[in-house]
């Protein structure tokens, strides 16, 4: 049991010890403000729950969550666009 729970151990250290990808790029809040900085990339395959974004690297990393978010961009020329759109019901025909 103990070599396994060793085992166990090692590699969950090792998930949390992974370098972070922060890259520069740009956050566009839902007011419409563009805040230019430094976006951590974790290689998103569907949008992401929250972004974490600093202003310069001195400054600790701020997580946005989607609400607050319309969209962002990194300069590798990844971007991602997050829009509610309003869903309408048609009226039933006769």
């Amino acid at each position: 049991m103990r070599p396994y729970l060793l085992l166990f151990s090692v590699f969950s250290a090792c998930f949390r010890l992974q370098a972070q990808t922060i890259e520069p790029g740009y956050v566009v809040l839902s007011s419409g403000d563009t805040l230019r900085g430094e976006v951590e990339n974790a290689f998103w395959e569907d949008p992401p729950a929250s972004v974490r974004f600093r202003s310069a690297p001195t400054v600790e990393l701020i997580t946005y969550s989607a609400l607050q978010l319309r969209g962002l961009g990194l300069v590798s020329g990844r971007h991602l666009r997050l829009e509610l759109l309003p869903w309408t019901v048609a009226p039933p025909q006769m």
